[in-house]
């Protein structure tokens, strides 16, 4: 194993577990058998769609020799004068795009890249005022190309676009598709600029190597020749010749793997800071990948570290950090002392980002099958799909939007619960007691998953959450998720509801009678205030009908700030109700 791809080890009592299973992945032949494509390592039931699931073995040498055509085009774009590249997309289309954004920035000349994956009408509109439409590159991404959030960002954006440029508006557009899909039809008859046809055979999640994350990532300048040397390195290390601990996919996916059988399935993610969004994609690699039948590996991003008191044990800690960072380190260090399993990797180059994307996809793919689970579909994932799109229809034909019915009302919020909790908090008198009866669900190895549907460039809002997530797992010893609704339906939202049934669910929505801004969506008859409701509301009643535990808060205000102060009064309330 390459040093550069190290991971140190201190398993503590789950070390010899973990050293016996990578001799058995061994003696199976696993690495050769994955370059093989050979799906009975996962499910003899699904050996088609497994199959037609494994081109991301394949896309990085395929990327490489596309490398100069990309640059090519990025210079381009950067010679057509764009100040500014906006990725339209939405789970595995925007993360990968998310990380090169945050952590490499653009290069002097080369277009700034934002992402925008919210349906938050404050989160569209922020984009709006931050861009030039004449200026800017719209990149819509999909593989389906029928992602309903990507598709209505392309509606706004286009219409604004056609407002200010009546001829030839298609030129600020490229699209990234899969063959045949109606976005690549759309592209071609509305004049995109550039349509990249990707590979079909690689789902969202595994695509960060391929045009989904490659082409917008060039679009800052980055230098794609010493990120794919450092991908080469993993991709050979990771080869169908290395067996065993000596492949750092196979080790990482077999420690992972065999953690979570033995009851530590909350992978604690502490990553450097200037590549902390790497953790937001490989929680939906580990999250959709793994969450299903019942079985999964609960990634946990962003949650501040504490003292070894404040964790049960279902942890497994994975540090990633950057040569020289020392940040997380002395806890660590403690945690490793008091038994909790931890897992290290350093990185000498943020290049070095591009081979971890398949290191994780390797240990995913590992991980998954030492689970018994395919992990390269999402079958829960199309439920709430359809209860939002009903909703959605339901408007459109002029019917009155279903009401959340309050169970709890104080001054700045509401409180509406479903699934085992409704029945639970049923006749509670007061908020506090309510909350109460919510935390009760907060037992031993469950988690706390957060979905705010609020705009996540929110900075104060983010701050106050992980203020609740500290107190949470200080108070109740469980780990606490932190998604942003829609983001989360296509992260972790396979996971909430095929995965162990130990997640307790806290939605939050603005109230719809406060009068927050909808901004609405060109020709759909709704807003993107609706879609985002509809989206809530999908989730939470198919939650529901999994018996899960959900709550839904209602945050009283008309603008960020009010947002943001209802919320702490919420957190307050939730302090004072379970003190003592």
């Amino acid at each position: 194993m390459p040093d550069v791809m190290k991971i140190d080890l201190s398993l503590g009592p789950f070390q010899a577990q973990v050293l016996s299973r990578i001799e058995k992945l061994a003696e199976e032949g696993f690495s050769a058998r994955l370059w093989r494509k050979d799906p009975t390592l996962w499910k003899d039931s699904s050996k088609d769609m497994i199959q037609g699931a494994l081109g991301w073995l394949d896309v990085p040498l395929a990327m490489k020799r596309e490398a100069g055509e990309i640059g090519r085009f990025a210079t381009s774009v950067k010679e057509a004068g764009f100040n500014h590249a906006v990725l339209l997309g939405m789970g595995g289309s925007s993360l990968a795009p998310m990380v090169f954004s945050n952590t490499f920035g653009s290069m002097p000349g080369y277009p700034e890249l934002l992402v925008l994956d919210s349906t938050d009408p404050e989160a569209v509109k922020r984009v709006e005022r931050m861009t030039d439409p004449l200026k800017t590159l719209f990149i819509v991404a999909s593989k389906s190309g029928t992602t309903i959030e990507p598709l209505s960002f392309f509606d706004y954006f286009h219409d604004i676009v056609s407002r200010h440029k009546a001829q030839s508006p298609g030129d600020n557009f490229i699209a990234i598709t899969d063959p045949g899909t109606g976005l690549e039809d759309l592209s071609k008859r509305l004049g995109f600029r550039r349509v990249f046809l990707n590979p079909p055979d690689i789902g969202g999640r595994y695509s960060a190597l391929s045009y989904f994350g490659i082409v917008p990532a060039s679009m800052t300048g980055i230098y794609l020749e010493k990120l794919f040397e450092c991908v080469d390195e993993a991709v050979r290390a990771c080869g169908p010749d290395v067996d065993g601990a000596e492949n750092p996919g196979v080790l990482l996916g077999a420690c992972l793997g065999v953690l979570a059988q033995a009851g530590r399935d909350k992978v604690t993610l502490v990553v450097s800071e200037g590549i902390e969004v790497l953790g937001l994609w490989i929680e939906q690699l580990l999250a959709e990948s793994t969450g299903k039948e019942g079985k999964g590996l609960v990634p946990v991003t962003g949650e501040p570290l504490g003292a070894p008191v404040d964790y049960g044990p279902d942890r497994v800690f994975v540090r990633i950090g950057l040569r020289g960072d020392d940040e997380g380190l002395p806890e660590l260090d403690a945690l490793k002392d008091a038994g909790h399993p931890v897992l290290s990797m350093e990185l000498d180059d943020k290049y070095r980002l591009g081979g971890e994307f398949f290191r994780w996809e390797v240990a995913t793919a590992v991980a998954g099958s030492i689970l018994g689970i395919n992990p390269f579909d999402q079958p829960d994932v199309e439920d709430a799909k359809r209860r939002t799109r009903a909703y959605l229809e339901m408007m459109q034909a002029g019917e009155a939007p279903r009401a959340l019915e309050a169970s709890v009302e104080a001054s700045k919020f509401t409180l509406s619960f479903a699934g085992p909790l409704r029945d639970a908090a049923a006749g509670a008198a007061a908020p506090e007691e309510a909350l109460r009866r919510f935390t009760a669900f907060l037992e031993q190895g469950s988690y706390l998953a957060v979905l705010p549907y609020i705009d996540p460039w929110d900075e104060e809002f983010s701050g106050a959450v992980t203020s609740m997530r500290r107190f949470v797992k200080e108070r109740f010893k469980v780990a606490t998720q932190f998604g942003y609704g829609p983001r989360y339906l296509h992260s972790t939202g396979q996971l909430h509801k095929g995965g162990p049934p130990n997640g307790v669910f806290l939605i939050i929505i603005p109230s719809r009678d406060t009068g927050y801004d909808g901004v609405e969506i060109p020709g759909k008859g709704y807003t993107f205030r609706d879609l985002e409701l509809a989206q809530a509301v999908g989730d939470m009643e198919a939650l529901a009908a999994r018996q899960r535990p959900v709550a839904v808060l209602g945050l009283r205000g008309t603008c960020s700030e009010e947002l943001v102060e209802s919320f702490k009064d919420f957190e307050s309330l939730l302090e004072t109700a379970v003190a003592g």
